[in-house]
């Protein structure tokens, strides 16, 4: 440290080189002292800091051994008393099974009784069915040794009986057998009969054809015709008969004709009922033509030596 003058107006001298180390000197030990000492109290506040501690330590631990403790002994206090609230259920629950046992126990006996009293009045009932059945057995074996005797008989005539039965049922066995033969010759015979009548229906349908054909041979006209399409004269011809045939009607007055109307008039209409092969047409026409009049259905054939289709 730097010292100061107290006194005077001057300049301060400056102090020697000899005291300010010494004094510097005094300061570092009593610095070093202090750090000792203090580093001394601060040994002995961590020793009597860790020996609170400890003991803080061994208070806590006791206090959790004696917690523990408390908390066993609350239990098995809660554990004895519920043993003996079971122990008293189960004292009441034996007093109310005994005095059931002794209830159903006073019932059984009087069942018993009951029941030897109607055992014995049974034995008396059994003893008087006893006699008579006793009375009924030597009644029965009277009877057995009558019944013996019919049994004989009746054997001699089974055995007489069974021996007709055999011959009978040899008989039965022929009769069978020989039915047998019949019924395979009825079925033979039937099925001829129904192959008879197949060639019988199949030569009738030949006939029939063969007649058909015949007739068709022998008087059957054939009719040779075409169709052509409607010509003007015969519109011509048609619109004047119509016209003639409205003038007679109405007088004197005249009409005119439609040739489209008359066309469609004079047009034949042809149709084709047999749709599968057209071997049928039927011509019709709204006009009365001497040619169609009185043949309304024609059918359509072949002509001699293949010429053509014939109208018939």
């Amino acid at each position: 440290m730097v010292g100061r003058s107290a006194s005077g107006s001057g300049p301060a001298r400056p102090p020697s080189r000899s005291s300010d180390d010494k004094r510097f000197n005094q300061l570092q030990t009593q610095l070093t002292s202090i750090e000792e000492a203090r580093a001394a109290d601060a040994a002995r506040l961590a020793e009597a800091m860790d020996a609170e501690r400890n003991k803080v330590a061994e208070l806590q631990a006791n206090h959790l051994a004696l917690s523990r403790e408390l908390a066993t002994a609350k239990s098995q206090e809660l554990n004895q008393r519920r043993e003996l609230v079971h122990a008293s259920d189960e004292i009441e629950n034996l007093k109310k099974k005994h005095s059931r046992e002794i209830m159903d126990l006073e019932m059984d006996v009087k069942k018993r009784d009951r029941e030897i009293r109607e055992v014995n009045e049974d034995l008396r009932v059994c003893r008087s069915d006893l006699d008579r059945e006793r009375e009924t057995v030597s009644a029965l074996k009277n009877t057995i040794s009558h019944q013996s005797t019919a049994h004989l008989t009746l054997t001699t005539q089974n055995h007489a009986l069974e021996a007709q039965s055999v011959a009978l049922q040899s008989q039965i066995d022929v009769y069978a057998r020989s039915v047998s033969d019949l019924t395979l010759k009825l079925e033979s015979a039937q099925k001829q009969v129904e192959d008879m009548k197949k060639e019988a229906m199949e030569s009738e349908l030949v006939r029939r054809k063969l007649h058909n054909m015949v007739q068709e041979l022998k008087g059957n006209i054939r009719v040779f015709c075409r169709v052509r399409p409607v010509l003007p004269s015969d519109l011509v011809t048609y619109s004047s008969a119509l016209s003639s045939s409205g003038s007679s009607a109405n007088g004197s007055e005249g009409g005119s004709v439609d040739f489209e109307k008359a066309k469609e008039e004079l047009q034949a209409n042809m149709l084709y009922p047999d749709q599968r092969d057209h071997k049928e047409i039927l011509v019709a026409s709204s006009t009365s033509s001497a040619s169609l009049e009185g043949y309304p259905r024609w059918q359509r054939g072949t002509g001699v030596g293949g010429e053509g289709p014939v109208w018939r």
